[in-house]
């Protein structure tokens, strides 16, 4: 099957350009600053849509892995759930082992630069 073009993100690069071309110069000092809002948001929805998914997964798998359970790809409970329990493992001092605490921060670690990855590539940018 032949995927529907433009697709999302690109309907939303081209609303964003529309917006920051044509219609910000010309608007109101307020409204360009919650047009600004808008365009970031914008940029961040068009990110989770190319790439959250695949960066949910991975921290899925990642997850499954640590507590050596299947992948039930497709499935977001299974986050939700190994995420409570690896929380209520850290909370009980499980994860307090040098060998352990190691890993898991690196889980840790790898999680939020995924998430950053979409909802604020520029933060990773600048700390390096």
């Amino acid at each position: 099957m032949i995927p529907d073009r433009p697709d999302a993100p690109e309907l939303l690069r081209i609303a964003a350009k529309v917006l920051r071309d044509d219609i910000l110069p010309s608007a109101h000092k307020k409204l360009r600053l919650e047009g600004l809002m808008v365009l970031r948001a914008m940029a961040i929805a068009e990110r989770e849509i190319e790439h959250g998914a695949a960066a949910a997964l991975e921290s899925q798998k990642a997850l499954a892995g640590y507590y050596r359970e299947p992948l039930r790809e497709g499935d977001p409970m299974q986050s939700v759930i190994l995420s409570i329990l690896l929380a209520n493992d850290i909370r009980a001092g499980r994860c307090d082992g040098e060998d352990v605490a190691a890993k898991v921060h690196r889980m840790l670690v790898e999680d939020v630069e995924r998430r950053l990855a979409v909802c604020n590539p520029g933060f990773l940018d600048r700390r390096t």
